[in-house]
């Protein structure tokens, strides 16, 4: 008699157990997951993208500190962020840590007229040589973790190239607090004319203006963070990509 009132007591126990994990699995699968990013913002588009993947809520911020802190007080489940802005969060020990990457992310290219293909097709020699050795993934990651990076002199036997560039790009193309003009853009533009034996002279313009200036004649090429576009194609020549802008998720550090 005792063994039957076992067995069903061990029944009944299994059955809550089991009922109790279906509740659970369902709380799970129902819960709205928000992923935290700054309005207004290329983030923004990363950050759509992925919650599309998960089923989740956008939560949008005025700054990526807000954002961040967010994450942090529990009022969201994620943030995503850029490659650069991400590493100063981290480094400042703000309890995040890397959940994945968006499949989201910007390509840049260098910018010619149609009158410069012999100089495209040495830019995208380069291009080729100095991404296939890694010479392009230590100078973004030196940016990235706010190291200075030591671009090779040149020898300028072909002569100068003028670049043009907007230094409103944080990371890529700015000025420090010397206003020295500096960023990933500009010493892989610095490097990339080392290696073809080019003196660079870099000149500043507004991002639309640049482009006018290019069809112009007055400059050789634009490195500004400038991606490729089906309008831009049909007036300038585009090179290969000589870098990235990563999206990834970021969420709480247990």
């Amino acid at each position: 008699m005792s063994k039957r009132i076992i067995c069903v007591l061990l029944s009944v126990v299994c059955i809550l157990c089991f009922s109790s994990c279906e509740d659970d699995s369902e709380v799970l699968i129902n819960k709205t997951r928000y992923v935290a990013v700054v309005s207004d913002s290329d983030e923004t588009t990363a950050a759509k993208v992925y919650c599309d993947s998960i089923g989740g809520e956008l939560s949008e911020y005025a700054s990526s500190f807000d954002a961040v802190t967010a994450v942090r007080n529990g009022k969201a489940d994620f943030v995503v962020l850029n490659e650069y802005e991400a590493q100063s969060f981290i480094d400042s020990k703000c309890e995040l840590e890397f959940s994945e990457k968006c499949e989201y992310k910007l390509e840049y290219r260098a910018i010619f007229n149609f009158e410069n293909k012999k100089l495209l097709n040495e830019f995208n020699e380069a291009i080729e040589s100095l991404s296939n050795d890694g010479t392009f993934d230590k100078i973004k990651q030196s940016h990235i973790k706010g190291e200075s990076f030591n671009v090779p002199d040149s020898s300028g036997e072909k002569g100068k190239l003028v670049m043009l560039c907007d230094p409103i790009f944080e990371n890529r193309v700015y000025y420090n607090d010397e206003s020295v003009l500096m960023g990933t853009d500009v010493d892989i533009a610095k490097t990339i004319c080392a290696y073809l034996g080019y003196n660079l002279v870099i000149e500043v313009a507004d991002f639309d203006t640049m482009f006018f200036e290019i069809e112009s004649g007055n400059a050789d090429f634009i490195m500004s963070s400038a991606e490729y576009t089906e309008q831009r194609a049909e007036n300038f020549l585009f090179s290969d990509v000589y870098s990235t802008l990563e999206y990834n998720v970021y969420t709480r550090k247990e």
